[in-house]
């Protein structure tokens, strides 16, 4: 209202007479059994009293939050929990691609926000989107290897079905670690 210069009780007005959802009854609606008049014009049938039950509008309402909350629970897994001195990797920026190895100092009293400190004795506040577990070199190593094998052989289809022995060692992941202890997955050239 500030930005367009129009009346706050004419916004607060639109605002108790929109509709909550296709199905769903307005605030007003629910408060005085009718519509309100207002600026958008409308037939003055619609504005005559009709008796809204409650019960009706509230089973409706619980059902729509059913089925957003079944919806959302589908593909959803519950948050990973970490404790005090587990080695991890997180982000220094989280903005940044580049994962960090660390360890979790405490629990912070902020939902599923830790203190981690790096390698240099550094210490951050990260929430759990930000730290994943870390997995022991061997794993690590092992899915690398895999990947390597699995372009190991000297001719290899590339995506015009033609044999292309060159590409066969450059498709592959690789793990790269700097002086600084940060570990980047980059690839090679080749296939993505």
């Amino acid at each position: 209202c500030d930005e367009s210069g129009t009346d706050y009780f004419i916004g607060l007005l639109h605002y108790r007479t929109t509709s909550r959802g296709h199905d769903l009854k307005s605030p007003s609606e629910l408060l005085m059994s009718r519509k309100l008049r207002t600026k958008i014009p409308t037939k003055t049938n619609n504005l005559k009293p009709k008796v809204v039950r409650f019960c009706d509008h509230y089973q409706r309402k619980s059902l729509k939050q059913y089925k957003t909350q079944n919806y959302y629970n589908k593909h959803s897994k519950p948050s990973h929990e970490f404790y005090e001195g587990q080695t991890i990797f997180f982000k220094k920026n989280p903005k940044d691609i580049v994962w960090t190895k660390g360890t979790i100092v405490s629990k912070t009293n902020y939902p599923r926000s830790y203190i981690v400190k790096d390698q240099n004795n550094v210490s951050y506040r990260r929430t759990s989107q930000h730290i994943q577990p870390f997995k022991s070199n061997m794993s690590s190593l092992k899915s690398n290897n895999a990947c390597h094998n699995r372009y190991k052989s000297n001719q290899v289809y590339n995506n015009n079905n033609r044999f292309n022995s060159q590409k066969s060692q450059n498709s592959q992941f690789i793990v790269n670690k700097s002086q600084s202890n940060n570990y980047s997955l980059e690839e090679e050239d080749g296939y993505q």
